[in-house]
Protein backbone atom coordinates (compact mmCIF):
# COMPACT_ATOMS: atom_id res chain seq x y z
CA UNK A 1 0.00 0.00 0.00
CA UNK A 2 1.51 3.44 -1.32
CA UNK A 3 -0.16 5.19 2.16
CA UNK A 4 2.26 3.12 4.39
CA UNK A 5 5.70 4.49 5.17
CA UNK A 6 7.02 2.36 7.76
CA UNK A 7 5.13 -0.95 9.24
CA UNK A 8 6.58 -3.47 11.82
CA UNK A 9 5.44 -5.64 14.49
CA UNK A 10 4.75 -3.13 16.78
CA UNK A 11 3.83 0.31 14.17
CA UNK A 12 2.32 1.78 11.39
CA UNK A 13 3.05 5.09 9.75
CA UNK A 14 0.67 6.33 7.58
CA UNK A 15 0.67 8.91 5.13
CA UNK A 16 -2.56 10.76 5.74
CA UNK A 17 -4.58 12.25 2.73
CA UNK A 18 -5.76 15.35 2.70
CA UNK A 19 -9.85 15.52 3.36
CA UNK A 20 -10.06 12.37 5.38
CA UNK A 21 -11.20 12.65 8.85
CA UNK A 22 -8.84 10.44 11.47
CA UNK A 23 -12.18 9.99 13.48
CA UNK A 24 -16.01 9.87 12.50
CA UNK A 25 -18.75 12.67 14.36
CA UNK A 26 -22.13 13.79 13.64
CA UNK A 27 -22.07 14.85 9.91
CA UNK A 28 -18.64 12.58 9.40
CA UNK A 29 -19.34 9.23 8.28
CA UNK A 30 -16.01 8.55 6.04
CA UNK A 31 -12.86 8.42 8.19
CA UNK A 32 -9.57 6.45 8.65
CA UNK A 33 -11.25 4.92 12.27
CA UNK A 34 -13.15 3.31 10.16
CA UNK A 35 -11.09 2.05 7.44
CA UNK A 36 -8.37 0.67 9.74
CA UNK A 37 -9.13 -3.02 9.31
CA UNK A 38 -7.86 -2.74 6.06
CA UNK A 39 -4.59 -2.10 7.78
CA UNK A 40 -4.38 -4.97 10.00
CA UNK A 41 -1.87 -6.61 7.56
CA UNK A 42 -3.19 -10.20 9.56
CA UNK A 43 -2.64 -8.79 12.69
CA UNK A 44 -4.60 -6.68 15.25
CA UNK A 45 -6.82 -3.90 14.07
CA UNK A 46 -4.41 -0.85 14.41
CA UNK A 47 -4.89 1.57 16.88
CA UNK A 48 -4.91 5.48 17.05
CA UNK A 49 -2.69 6.81 19.16
CA UNK A 50 -2.64 10.78 17.83
CA UNK A 51 -5.09 12.26 15.62
CA UNK A 52 -4.47 15.04 12.40
CA UNK A 53 -7.52 17.71 11.29
CA UNK A 54 -9.05 16.45 8.57
CA UNK A 55 -7.45 18.58 6.00
CA UNK A 56 -3.77 18.45 7.22
CA UNK A 57 -2.08 15.96 5.47
CA UNK A 58 0.83 13.73 5.83
CA UNK A 59 2.41 11.09 9.26
CA UNK A 60 -0.03 9.67 11.62
CA UNK A 61 1.21 7.10 13.65
CA UNK A 62 -0.66 3.44 14.43
CA UNK A 63 -0.10 1.22 17.01
CA UNK A 64 -0.44 -2.51 15.91
CA UNK A 65 -0.77 -3.71 19.40
CA UNK A 66 -2.42 -2.91 23.15
CA UNK A 67 0.80 -2.59 24.56
CA UNK A 68 2.52 -0.75 21.74
CA UNK A 69 -0.81 1.75 21.84
CA UNK A 70 -0.15 2.08 25.59
CA UNK A 71 3.44 3.51 25.15
CA UNK A 72 3.30 5.68 22.19
CA UNK A 73 0.58 7.40 24.09
CA UNK A 74 2.65 7.81 26.80
CA UNK A 75 5.40 9.41 24.36
CA UNK A 76 3.02 11.58 22.78
CA UNK A 77 1.61 12.84 26.17
CA UNK A 78 5.12 13.46 27.37
CA UNK A 79 6.56 15.39 24.29
CA UNK A 80 8.79 12.66 23.65
CA UNK A 81 7.76 12.86 19.92
CA UNK A 82 8.86 15.66 17.67
CA UNK A 83 6.96 16.82 14.58
CA UNK A 84 7.71 19.08 11.65
CA UNK A 85 5.11 20.61 9.41
CA UNK A 86 5.65 22.28 6.07
CA UNK A 87 2.79 24.94 5.31
CA UNK A 88 2.67 27.99 2.90
CA UNK A 89 1.66 31.24 3.91
CA UNK A 90 0.07 34.35 2.30
CA UNK A 91 2.73 36.87 2.64
CA UNK A 92 6.07 36.55 4.56
CA UNK A 93 6.46 36.83 8.00
CA UNK A 94 8.57 40.33 9.17
CA UNK A 95 10.84 38.43 11.34
CA UNK A 96 12.19 35.07 9.50
CA UNK A 97 12.60 32.77 12.30
CA UNK A 98 10.92 32.52 15.95
CA UNK A 99 9.08 31.28 18.57
CA UNK A 100 5.10 31.78 19.14
CA UNK A 101 4.12 31.13 22.45
CA UNK A 102 0.18 32.24 22.57
CA UNK A 103 -2.52 30.31 24.67
CA UNK A 104 -5.39 28.79 22.97
CA UNK A 105 -8.79 28.59 23.21
CA UNK A 106 -11.84 26.87 21.93
CA UNK A 107 -14.41 29.42 20.33
CA UNK A 108 -18.02 28.95 19.30
CA UNK A 109 -19.91 30.91 16.69
CA UNK A 110 -21.95 30.87 13.59
CA UNK A 111 -19.19 29.14 11.36
CA UNK A 112 -18.56 26.79 14.06
CA UNK A 113 -15.62 25.71 16.76
CA UNK A 114 -12.40 27.27 16.26
CA UNK A 115 -9.72 28.46 18.85
CA UNK A 116 -8.33 31.59 19.65
CA UNK A 117 -5.85 33.50 21.40
CA UNK A 118 -6.26 33.77 25.17
CA UNK A 119 -4.05 34.71 27.69
CA UNK A 120 -6.36 31.94 30.26
CA UNK A 121 -6.05 29.04 27.82
CA UNK A 122 -4.12 26.41 27.11
CA UNK A 123 -0.50 27.00 26.52
CA UNK A 124 0.35 26.40 22.57
CA UNK A 125 4.36 27.27 21.38
CA UNK A 126 5.44 26.90 17.64
CA UNK A 127 8.50 27.54 16.49
CA UNK A 128 8.89 28.66 12.94
CA UNK A 129 11.53 29.69 10.13
CA UNK A 130 11.20 30.69 6.85
CA UNK A 131 12.44 27.79 4.22
CA UNK A 132 11.79 30.26 0.37
CA UNK A 133 9.74 32.77 -0.17
CA UNK A 134 8.41 34.14 -3.61
CA UNK A 135 8.81 38.31 -3.43
CA UNK A 136 6.18 39.19 -0.67
CA UNK A 137 2.90 37.02 -1.87
CA UNK A 138 3.78 33.68 -0.36
CA UNK A 139 6.14 32.05 1.98
CA UNK A 140 7.09 27.98 2.68
CA UNK A 141 7.45 27.65 6.84
CA UNK A 142 8.83 24.64 8.42
CA UNK A 143 6.40 24.42 11.71
CA UNK A 144 7.76 22.86 15.08
CA UNK A 145 4.86 22.59 17.37
CA UNK A 146 6.17 21.95 20.91
CA UNK A 147 2.72 21.21 21.93
CA UNK A 148 -0.24 19.61 20.63
CA UNK A 149 -3.68 22.35 20.41
CA UNK A 150 -6.32 21.47 18.02
CA UNK A 151 -6.08 23.46 14.88
CA UNK A 152 -2.23 25.41 16.94
CA UNK A 153 -0.43 26.10 13.97
CA UNK A 154 -3.55 27.74 11.84
CA UNK A 155 -4.18 29.73 14.73
CA UNK A 156 -0.58 30.72 14.94
CA UNK A 157 0.06 31.50 11.38
CA UNK A 158 -3.12 33.72 11.36
CA UNK A 159 -1.67 35.70 14.66
CA UNK A 160 1.84 35.92 12.90
CA UNK A 161 0.02 38.37 10.08
CA UNK A 162 0.43 35.13 7.53
CA UNK A 163 -2.85 32.74 7.01
CA UNK A 164 -1.84 29.53 6.04
CA UNK A 165 -2.84 29.25 2.15
CA UNK A 166 -6.07 27.95 1.83
CA UNK A 167 -7.77 28.37 5.54
CA UNK A 168 -10.04 30.47 5.26
CA UNK A 169 -11.56 29.33 8.48
CA UNK A 170 -9.03 31.29 10.13
CA UNK A 171 -7.50 33.54 7.58
CA UNK A 172 -10.89 34.85 6.14
CA UNK A 173 -10.18 35.96 2.47
CA UNK A 174 -6.47 36.78 3.27
CA UNK A 175 -5.89 33.14 3.56
CA UNK A 176 -6.37 32.98 -0.54
CA UNK A 177 -4.21 34.15 -3.74
CA UNK A 178 -6.58 34.09 -7.02
CA UNK A 179 -3.06 33.27 -8.87
CA UNK A 180 -2.61 29.98 -7.65
CA UNK A 181 -5.11 27.27 -9.31
CA UNK A 182 -5.67 25.19 -5.81
CA UNK A 183 -5.74 27.99 -3.17
CA UNK A 184 -8.95 26.36 -1.89
CA UNK A 185 -7.05 23.46 -0.17
CA UNK A 186 -5.03 23.31 2.84
CA UNK A 187 -1.50 24.39 2.29
CA UNK A 188 -0.47 22.06 5.80
CA UNK A 189 1.30 19.19 5.47
CA UNK A 190 2.98 17.02 8.48
CA UNK A 191 6.08 16.55 6.64
CA UNK A 192 7.67 14.51 9.44
CA UNK A 193 7.80 12.65 12.97
CA UNK A 194 10.41 11.44 15.21
CA UNK A 195 9.15 9.11 17.74
CA UNK A 196 10.66 6.18 20.25
CA UNK A 197 9.96 3.18 18.93
CA UNK A 198 8.07 0.84 21.90
CA UNK A 199 10.65 -2.00 22.17
CA UNK A 200 13.52 -0.06 20.47
CA UNK A 201 15.63 3.24 19.76
CA UNK A 202 14.22 5.84 18.06
CA UNK A 203 12.15 5.95 14.67
CA UNK A 204 12.17 9.03 12.10
CA UNK A 205 9.17 8.67 9.18
CA UNK A 206 8.71 11.19 6.23
CA UNK A 207 5.83 11.71 4.26
CA UNK A 208 5.94 13.41 0.91
CA UNK A 209 4.23 16.51 -0.72
CA UNK A 210 0.70 15.92 -1.38
CA UNK A 211 -0.17 16.53 -5.09
CA UNK A 212 -1.97 20.20 -4.44
CA UNK A 213 1.32 21.23 -2.50
CA UNK A 214 3.57 20.06 -4.87
CA UNK A 215 1.95 21.91 -7.98
CA UNK A 216 1.93 25.05 -5.57
CA UNK A 217 5.56 24.49 -4.63
CA UNK A 218 6.51 24.49 -8.58
CA UNK A 219 4.02 27.32 -9.16
CA UNK A 220 6.15 29.28 -7.05
CA UNK A 221 9.55 27.82 -7.81
CA UNK A 222 9.94 25.89 -3.87
CA UNK A 223 12.62 23.36 -4.29
CA UNK A 224 12.00 20.92 -1.56
CA UNK A 225 15.09 18.87 -2.11
CA UNK A 226 17.00 22.35 -0.31
CA UNK A 227 15.49 21.39 3.32
CA UNK A 228 16.49 18.56 4.93
CA UNK A 229 13.55 16.77 7.19
CA UNK A 230 14.04 16.57 11.07
CA UNK A 231 15.75 18.82 12.95
CA UNK A 232 19.06 17.72 14.51
CA UNK A 233 18.31 20.39 17.38
CA UNK A 234 14.87 20.27 19.35
CA UNK A 235 15.67 22.36 22.19
CA UNK A 236 14.18 25.00 23.21
CA UNK A 237 16.18 28.79 23.77
CA UNK A 238 17.31 29.31 27.27
CA UNK A 239 17.86 32.81 27.57
CA UNK A 240 14.93 34.50 29.29
CA UNK A 241 12.53 36.38 27.23
CA UNK A 242 11.53 39.77 28.38
CA UNK A 243 8.00 39.94 29.67
CA UNK A 244 6.89 43.04 27.76
CA UNK A 245 4.28 41.69 25.34
CA UNK A 246 3.19 42.10 21.62
CA UNK A 247 0.79 39.93 19.94
CA UNK A 248 1.73 40.91 16.04
CA UNK A 249 5.10 41.49 15.81
CA UNK A 250 5.90 38.35 14.09
CA UNK A 251 7.63 36.69 16.72
CA UNK A 252 7.20 35.69 20.28
CA UNK A 253 4.39 36.67 22.10
CA UNK A 254 6.62 37.38 25.03
CA UNK A 255 9.16 39.05 22.61
CA UNK A 256 11.92 35.93 22.89
CA UNK A 257 13.46 33.84 20.52
CA UNK A 258 13.41 35.76 16.87
CA UNK A 259 14.07 39.38 19.03
CA UNK A 260 16.48 38.63 21.63
CA UNK A 261 18.74 37.06 18.86
CA UNK A 262 18.64 33.68 20.70
CA UNK A 263 17.94 31.10 17.83
CA UNK A 264 14.79 28.48 17.52
CA UNK A 265 15.88 25.34 16.68
CA UNK A 266 15.66 24.85 12.58
CA UNK A 267 15.92 22.60 9.96
CA UNK A 268 18.94 22.17 8.29
CA UNK A 269 19.73 23.52 4.79
CA UNK A 270 21.43 21.68 2.53
CA UNK A 271 23.74 24.38 0.37
CA UNK A 272 21.67 27.42 1.99
CA UNK A 273 18.58 28.88 0.22
CA UNK A 274 18.26 30.05 -3.20
CA UNK A 275 19.47 33.47 -4.68
CA UNK A 276 17.04 35.81 -5.97
CA UNK A 277 13.05 36.17 -5.19
CA UNK A 278 12.91 32.18 -4.02
CA UNK A 279 15.16 32.86 -1.68
CA UNK A 280 14.16 32.88 2.27
CA UNK A 281 14.73 36.58 4.26
CA UNK A 282 17.16 36.91 6.63
CA UNK A 283 16.16 37.77 10.46
CA UNK A 284 14.14 41.22 10.23
CA UNK A 285 13.38 41.43 6.50
CA UNK A 286 10.59 40.29 4.36
CA UNK A 287 7.31 41.65 2.91
CA UNK A 288 5.27 41.37 5.93
CA UNK A 289 1.65 40.43 5.64
CA UNK A 290 -1.45 40.61 7.57
CA UNK A 291 -7.84 32.46 16.64
CA UNK A 292 -7.31 27.54 19.24
CA UNK A 293 -8.05 24.78 22.67
CA UNK A 294 -8.50 22.17 25.10
CA UNK A 295 -6.47 19.14 24.34
CA UNK A 296 -8.81 16.70 22.58
CA UNK A 297 -9.08 13.69 23.36
CA UNK A 298 -6.01 12.02 21.36
CA UNK A 299 -3.77 14.82 20.81
CA UNK A 300 -3.24 16.14 17.44
CA UNK A 301 -0.50 16.51 15.38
Amino acid sequence: MRRVLYRDEQVLVIDKPAGLAVQGGTRTLHHLDGLLDALAFDGERPRLVHRLDRDTSGVLVLARTAAAASKLAAAFASRAVHKLYWAVVVGVPRIAAGKISQPLSKRFGAAGERVGADDEGDAAVTFYRVIEHAGSSAAWLALLPRTGRTHQLRAHCTLLGTPILGDGKYGGAAAFLAEVGDATRLHLHARAIQFPHPERGTVTVEAPLPVHMRETFDFFGFDASTADGMPAEWDEPHRPASKRTSRVDGADTRRSSARTGTPPPKPPQRGGHHSGRRSGPRSGQGGGRGGAPQTPRKPRG
